[in-house]
């Protein structure tokens, strides 16, 4: 139920979208430090600055690096697993 609640947003912060992949926040923060995944920054209280992540470039890096079921990786790939996400070197 929380999930679909999620998934129904415009934006996910780094919780939400850790969730939605099965990862910790830190992966995703790694993610957006690493320029693989967009998103947008604002002003925080503190030192670090509040992000979130748009619906449609969490939608579209999904879809980018989904896992893909054993039968359609390719022989040879090297590839980082995250949760339900591979990230392909």
């Amino acid at each position: 139920m929380m999930r679909q609640i999620i998934k129904e947003k415009q934006a996910y912060s780094i919780p939400e979208a850790a969730q939605i992949a099965g990862v910790g926040r830190s992966t995703v923060n790694k993610w957006i430090d690493q320029g693989v995944l967009p998103c947008q920054q604002y002003p925080g209280s503190g030192k670090r600055p509040i992000r979130r992540i748009l619906r449609d470039d969490w939608d579209l890096f999904m879809q980018q690096h989904r896992k893909p079921e054993e039968t359609e990786k390719p022989a040879g790939t090297k590839s980082f697993k995250y949760g339900c996400v591979t990230l392909n070197k």
